[in-house]
């Protein structure tokens, strides 16, 4: 990762949440990648099509997920659902406070997917962090405030793609579905007492 700008940033610190600037950039650039997936996706739609979709990642563990009906109307629809990172947290980028540019790296989840489904992930650490409390002892994190990290995001996000191009509602569900493949992946995991060392606390 030499060539990339910035560095990791410090995860236990919990400081990154409350980092409007660096939530910003996060959701400017997946606006940004996201444009771009678009554009490949047209320019090349047998390649696009070729990737795995969202419910064939981690053995299909999410095959059987009952989807809103909103969402699977616009699975077809390169403006809504294209390729994605799948997994853009915060230990898979490097930041730059001076430039606010990510660098983004761990690229093995590549997926198709609905553009908030990205986002979604983007978000979810948060959610845990507010709801399960802290990696290390359980205690509150009162830096994990979902709502005040969203709204960030949103904005970042939608200074690039354009205000009101993130669906909230959609937005939510996604998050939903995020969490619904985490409870997955620890309950199969468990069952085949295979649970990956920093999978253990969730």
């Amino acid at each position: 990762i030499e060539w990339a700008q910035g560095a990791a940033v410090d995860f236990m610190a919990y400081t990154w949440m409350t980092d409007r600037d660096l939530v910003h950039a996060w959701g400017k650039w997946l606006a940004e990648f996201h444009i771009l997936s678009k554009q490949f996706s047209k320019q090349y739609p047998d390649i696009a099509k070729s990737i795995q979709r969202w419910d064939q990642i981690h053995d299909g563990i999410l095959q059987d997920s009952k989807i809103h009906e909103d969402d699977l109307a616009v699975v077809s629809d390169i403006e809504h659902y294209g390729v994605l990172h799948g997994d853009v947290n915060i230990s898979n980028f490097y930041y730059s406070p001076q430039t606010k540019i990510l660098s983004v790296f761990d690229w093995d989840q590549t997926q198709q997917g609905w553009y908030l489904w990205d986002v979604a992930q983007s978000l979810l650490t948060v959610y845990m962090l507010n709801e399960a409390g802290s990696l290390v002892d359980g205690s509150v994190v009162s830096q994990a405030n979902p709502e005040q990290f969203e709204q960030w995001m949103v904005e970042g996000y939608e200074s690039v793609a354009g205000v009101g191009s993130v669906d909230r509602k959609r937005l939510s569900r996604m998050v939903d579905l995020r969490k619904y493949f985490y409870k997955q992946f620890c309950r199969t995991a468990k069952q085949q007492e295979e649970i990956p060392k920093d999978m253990e606390f969730f």
